[in-house]
Protein backbone atom coordinates (compact mmCIF):
# COMPACT_ATOMS: atom_id res chain seq x y z
CA UNK A 1 0.00 0.00 0.00
CA UNK A 2 1.56 3.24 -1.13
CA UNK A 3 1.37 6.90 -0.02
CA UNK A 4 -1.97 8.11 1.30
CA UNK A 5 -1.79 11.34 -0.75
CA UNK A 6 -1.64 9.37 -3.98
CA UNK A 7 -4.16 6.69 -3.14
CA UNK A 8 -3.11 3.10 -2.70
CA UNK A 9 -3.00 -0.29 -4.33
CA UNK A 10 -2.87 -3.96 -3.48
CA UNK A 11 -1.35 -6.33 -6.03
CA UNK A 12 -1.69 -10.10 -5.99
CA UNK A 13 1.09 -12.01 -7.70
CA UNK A 14 1.59 -15.35 -9.31
CA UNK A 15 5.34 -15.58 -9.18
CA UNK A 16 6.86 -12.51 -10.81
CA UNK A 17 3.81 -10.83 -12.35
CA UNK A 18 0.63 -9.44 -10.76
CA UNK A 19 -2.61 -11.24 -11.66
CA UNK A 20 -5.04 -8.82 -9.99
CA UNK A 21 -5.00 -5.32 -8.52
CA UNK A 22 -7.13 -3.26 -6.13
CA UNK A 23 -6.40 0.42 -6.67
CA UNK A 24 -7.72 3.69 -5.23
CA UNK A 25 -6.64 7.04 -6.68
CA UNK A 26 -6.27 10.32 -4.83
CA UNK A 27 -9.89 11.27 -5.69
CA UNK A 28 -11.25 8.15 -4.01
CA UNK A 29 -12.20 6.19 -7.14
CA UNK A 30 -11.72 2.43 -6.87
CA UNK A 31 -10.46 0.25 -9.72
CA UNK A 32 -10.27 -3.55 -9.78
CA UNK A 33 -8.08 -5.04 -12.50
CA UNK A 34 -7.22 -8.55 -13.63
CA UNK A 35 -4.77 -10.06 -16.09
CA UNK A 36 -5.81 -11.95 -19.15
CA UNK A 37 -3.70 -14.97 -18.15
CA UNK A 38 -1.46 -15.98 -15.30
CA UNK A 39 2.04 -14.68 -15.74
CA UNK A 40 1.24 -12.21 -18.53
CA UNK A 41 1.89 -9.13 -16.36
CA UNK A 42 -0.76 -7.14 -18.29
CA UNK A 43 -3.64 -5.85 -16.17
CA UNK A 44 -6.98 -4.55 -17.44
CA UNK A 45 -9.49 -2.62 -15.34
CA UNK A 46 -12.71 -4.63 -15.13
CA UNK A 47 -14.66 -2.85 -12.39
CA UNK A 48 -14.76 0.84 -11.42
CA UNK A 49 -16.53 2.40 -8.44
CA UNK A 50 -16.58 6.19 -8.77
CA UNK A 51 -16.70 8.52 -5.81
CA UNK A 52 -20.21 9.62 -6.77
CA UNK A 53 -21.47 6.04 -6.48
CA UNK A 54 -21.61 5.11 -10.16
CA UNK A 55 -20.35 1.63 -11.01
CA UNK A 56 -18.68 0.81 -14.31
CA UNK A 57 -18.06 -2.61 -15.86
CA UNK A 58 -15.87 -2.32 -18.92
CA UNK A 59 -15.51 1.45 -18.45
CA UNK A 60 -13.36 3.50 -16.08
CA UNK A 61 -15.67 6.54 -16.22
CA UNK A 62 -19.22 5.34 -15.50
CA UNK A 63 -21.97 7.90 -16.23
CA UNK A 64 -24.84 5.91 -14.68
CA UNK A 65 -25.50 3.99 -11.48
CA UNK A 66 -24.51 0.89 -13.45
CA UNK A 67 -22.67 1.55 -16.70
CA UNK A 68 -21.48 -1.28 -18.95
CA UNK A 69 -19.66 1.05 -21.32
CA UNK A 70 -18.96 0.05 -24.92
CA UNK A 71 -17.90 -3.44 -25.88
CA UNK A 72 -16.39 -4.35 -29.23
CA UNK A 73 -16.74 -8.07 -28.48
CA UNK A 74 -20.54 -8.23 -28.50
CA UNK A 75 -20.71 -8.96 -24.77
CA UNK A 76 -24.18 -9.20 -23.28
CA UNK A 77 -25.92 -9.50 -19.92
CA UNK A 78 -27.29 -12.85 -18.86
CA UNK A 79 -29.77 -13.37 -16.04
CA UNK A 80 -31.00 -16.89 -15.28
CA UNK A 81 -33.73 -16.84 -12.60
CA UNK A 82 -35.18 -19.85 -10.87
CA UNK A 83 -38.56 -21.30 -11.84
CA UNK A 84 -41.39 -18.75 -11.34
CA UNK A 85 -38.94 -16.06 -10.18
CA UNK A 86 -38.51 -12.62 -11.78
CA UNK A 87 -35.21 -11.97 -13.55
CA UNK A 88 -35.51 -8.18 -13.54
CA UNK A 89 -37.95 -6.10 -11.54
CA UNK A 90 -38.63 -2.39 -12.15
CA UNK A 91 -40.82 -0.43 -9.74
CA UNK A 92 -42.66 2.49 -11.36
CA UNK A 93 -45.28 3.35 -8.75
CA UNK A 94 -47.89 5.78 -10.08
CA UNK A 95 -45.44 7.33 -12.53
CA UNK A 96 -44.68 7.07 -16.24
CA UNK A 97 -41.21 5.53 -16.31
CA UNK A 98 -38.91 4.38 -19.09
CA UNK A 99 -37.90 0.74 -18.70
CA UNK A 100 -35.80 0.12 -21.79
CA UNK A 101 -34.51 2.20 -24.68
CA UNK A 102 -32.68 1.28 -27.86
CA UNK A 103 -31.57 3.77 -30.48
CA UNK A 104 -28.74 5.39 -32.37
CA UNK A 105 -28.00 7.77 -29.52
CA UNK A 106 -26.65 6.56 -26.17
CA UNK A 107 -27.80 9.53 -24.09
CA UNK A 108 -29.80 9.46 -20.89
CA UNK A 109 -33.12 10.73 -22.28
CA UNK A 110 -36.16 8.71 -23.43
CA UNK A 111 -36.60 10.82 -26.56
CA UNK A 112 -34.04 10.83 -29.36
CA UNK A 113 -34.05 10.97 -33.12
CA UNK A 114 -33.88 7.31 -34.13
CA UNK A 115 -34.99 4.87 -31.48
CA UNK A 116 -37.67 3.20 -29.39
CA UNK A 117 -38.59 3.41 -25.71
CA UNK A 118 -40.52 0.92 -23.61
CA UNK A 119 -42.39 2.59 -20.77
CA UNK A 120 -44.66 1.72 -17.91
CA UNK A 121 -47.49 4.29 -17.95
CA UNK A 122 -48.57 4.39 -14.31
CA UNK A 123 -50.40 7.73 -14.30
CA UNK A 124 -53.42 6.30 -16.10
CA UNK A 125 -56.39 5.07 -14.10
CA UNK A 126 -57.03 1.43 -13.17
CA UNK A 127 -56.84 -0.97 -16.10
CA UNK A 128 -55.66 1.83 -18.40
CA UNK A 129 -52.20 1.68 -16.81
CA UNK A 130 -50.15 0.16 -19.56
CA UNK A 131 -46.91 -1.22 -20.90
CA UNK A 132 -46.27 0.86 -24.02
CA UNK A 133 -43.71 1.14 -26.80
CA UNK A 134 -42.95 4.61 -28.17
CA UNK A 135 -41.27 5.43 -31.50
CA UNK A 136 -39.15 8.55 -32.07
CA UNK A 137 -40.56 9.44 -35.53
CA UNK A 138 -37.14 10.90 -36.49
CA UNK A 139 -37.72 13.88 -34.24
CA UNK A 140 -36.01 14.87 -31.01
CA UNK A 141 -39.09 16.47 -29.45
CA UNK A 142 -42.00 14.02 -29.67
CA UNK A 143 -42.72 10.31 -29.77
CA UNK A 144 -45.73 8.32 -30.90
CA UNK A 145 -47.22 5.60 -28.70
CA UNK A 146 -47.30 2.80 -31.26
CA UNK A 147 -48.12 -0.18 -29.01
CA UNK A 148 -50.20 -0.19 -25.82
CA UNK A 149 -51.07 -3.19 -23.63
CA UNK A 150 -53.36 -2.27 -20.75
CA UNK A 151 -53.56 -4.10 -17.45
CA UNK A 152 -56.74 -5.94 -18.48
CA UNK A 153 -54.92 -7.51 -21.43
CA UNK A 154 -56.34 -5.30 -24.19
CA UNK A 155 -53.91 -4.25 -26.95
CA UNK A 156 -54.01 -1.03 -28.92
CA UNK A 157 -52.11 -0.17 -32.08
CA UNK A 158 -52.39 3.60 -32.27
CA UNK A 159 -54.95 3.51 -29.43
CA UNK A 160 -53.87 4.39 -25.88
CA UNK A 161 -57.14 3.14 -24.34
CA UNK A 162 -58.14 0.02 -26.36
CA UNK A 163 -61.69 -1.22 -25.72
CA UNK A 164 -61.26 -4.64 -27.34
CA UNK A 165 -58.67 -7.42 -27.33
CA UNK A 166 -57.17 -5.67 -30.35
CA UNK A 167 -57.99 -2.08 -31.29
CA UNK A 168 -56.32 -0.64 -34.38
CA UNK A 169 -56.33 3.01 -35.41
CA UNK A 170 -55.53 2.93 -39.11
CA UNK A 171 -55.41 0.43 -41.95
CA UNK A 172 -54.55 -3.25 -41.65
CA UNK A 173 -52.81 -5.28 -44.36
CA UNK A 174 -53.24 -9.07 -44.30
CA UNK A 175 -51.35 -11.12 -46.87
CA UNK A 176 -52.66 -14.51 -45.71
CA UNK A 177 -55.96 -16.04 -44.69
CA UNK A 178 -58.10 -14.30 -42.07
CA UNK A 179 -60.55 -16.45 -40.08
CA UNK A 180 -63.31 -14.88 -37.98
CA UNK A 181 -65.30 -17.16 -35.67
CA UNK A 182 -67.75 -14.55 -34.40
CA UNK A 183 -69.80 -11.59 -35.59
CA UNK A 184 -68.00 -9.10 -37.83
CA UNK A 185 -69.30 -5.54 -37.51
CA UNK A 186 -68.15 -3.28 -40.34
CA UNK A 187 -69.17 0.34 -40.75
CA UNK A 188 -67.73 0.57 -44.26
CA UNK A 189 -65.72 -1.60 -46.63
CA UNK A 190 -63.37 -0.56 -49.40
CA UNK A 191 -62.16 -2.98 -52.08
CA UNK A 192 -59.56 -1.61 -54.47
CA UNK A 193 -60.42 1.88 -53.25
CA UNK A 194 -64.17 1.53 -53.92
CA UNK A 195 -66.46 2.01 -50.91
CA UNK A 196 -69.74 0.16 -50.32
CA UNK A 197 -72.11 3.14 -50.46
CA UNK A 198 -75.11 2.18 -52.69
CA UNK A 199 -73.29 -0.90 -53.97
CA UNK A 200 -73.55 -4.67 -53.71
CA UNK A 201 -71.14 -7.57 -54.22
CA UNK A 202 -71.40 -9.41 -57.51
CA UNK A 203 -69.29 -11.08 -60.16
CA UNK A 204 -68.19 -9.71 -63.49
CA UNK A 205 -68.03 -11.58 -66.79
CA UNK A 206 -64.72 -13.16 -65.72
CA UNK A 207 -66.17 -14.46 -62.47
CA UNK A 208 -64.27 -11.96 -60.31
CA UNK A 209 -66.02 -10.65 -57.21
CA UNK A 210 -66.44 -6.89 -57.34
CA UNK A 211 -68.66 -4.03 -56.16
CA UNK A 212 -71.57 -3.24 -58.47
CA UNK A 213 -73.81 -0.17 -58.57
CA UNK A 214 -77.02 -0.69 -56.63
CA UNK A 215 -79.00 1.77 -58.77
CA UNK A 216 -79.10 -0.24 -61.97
CA UNK A 217 -78.32 -3.88 -61.07
CA UNK A 218 -80.27 -6.44 -59.04
CA UNK A 219 -78.78 -8.46 -56.23
CA UNK A 220 -79.07 -11.70 -58.22
CA UNK A 221 -78.59 -12.00 -61.94
CA UNK A 222 -79.24 -15.74 -62.35
CA UNK A 223 -80.42 -18.77 -60.34
CA UNK A 224 -80.19 -22.35 -61.53
CA UNK A 225 -82.00 -25.06 -59.53
CA UNK A 226 -81.83 -28.81 -60.25
CA UNK A 227 -83.02 -31.90 -58.41
CA UNK A 228 -86.26 -30.40 -57.02
CA UNK A 229 -87.63 -32.40 -54.07
CA UNK A 230 -91.43 -32.46 -53.80
CA UNK A 231 -92.78 -30.65 -50.75
CA UNK A 232 -89.96 -28.13 -50.47
CA UNK A 233 -90.50 -24.44 -51.11
CA UNK A 234 -88.41 -21.90 -52.95
CA UNK A 235 -88.70 -18.38 -51.54
CA UNK A 236 -87.05 -15.53 -53.41
CA UNK A 237 -86.78 -11.96 -52.16
CA UNK A 238 -85.01 -9.80 -54.72
CA UNK A 239 -84.62 -6.19 -55.63
CA UNK A 240 -81.97 -3.57 -56.15
CA UNK A 241 -80.32 -1.74 -53.29
CA UNK A 242 -82.13 1.50 -54.00
CA UNK A 243 -85.75 0.35 -54.24
CA UNK A 244 -85.59 -2.53 -51.75
CA UNK A 245 -88.40 -4.11 -53.78
CA UNK A 246 -89.38 -7.74 -53.90
CA UNK A 247 -90.44 -8.13 -57.52
CA UNK A 248 -89.63 -11.41 -59.25
CA UNK A 249 -89.27 -9.50 -62.51
CA UNK A 250 -86.09 -7.88 -61.15
CA UNK A 251 -84.31 -11.18 -61.80
CA UNK A 252 -82.74 -11.76 -65.17
CA UNK A 253 -82.99 -15.56 -65.33
CA UNK A 254 -84.58 -18.24 -63.16
CA UNK A 255 -83.88 -21.69 -64.57
CA UNK A 256 -85.84 -24.41 -62.74
CA UNK A 257 -84.59 -27.52 -64.48
CA UNK A 258 -86.52 -30.71 -63.74
CA UNK A 259 -89.29 -29.11 -61.67
CA UNK A 260 -92.76 -27.72 -62.24
CA UNK A 261 -93.22 -24.03 -61.59
CA UNK A 262 -95.94 -23.48 -58.94
CA UNK A 263 -99.07 -21.64 -59.95
CA UNK A 264 -98.03 -18.58 -57.95
CA UNK A 265 -94.94 -18.16 -60.14
CA UNK A 266 -97.06 -15.88 -62.27
CA UNK A 267 -94.21 -14.36 -64.19
CA UNK A 268 -93.52 -17.68 -65.90
CA UNK A 269 -89.78 -17.12 -65.72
Amino acid sequence: IEGANRGGLIDMFNGTYPVSRFLTDQSGNIYISTSGAFGSGSLTTKLTIATGGNVGIGTTSPSYKLDFGTSANGDSIRIVPGHNYTALRVGGGNNDVGIFRVGVDDGQYNVGQYGFTMKYMGTRNGNLNSLSIFADQQTSSTQTEAFTMTQNGFIGLGYTNPSERLSVDGGVYISGECTINDTLDVSDISINGVTTANKYLGTNSSGTLEWKDGDTNPYVTAISITGYVSGNSLVLTVGNTRSGGANISDMAIINMSGMTCPTDCASGS
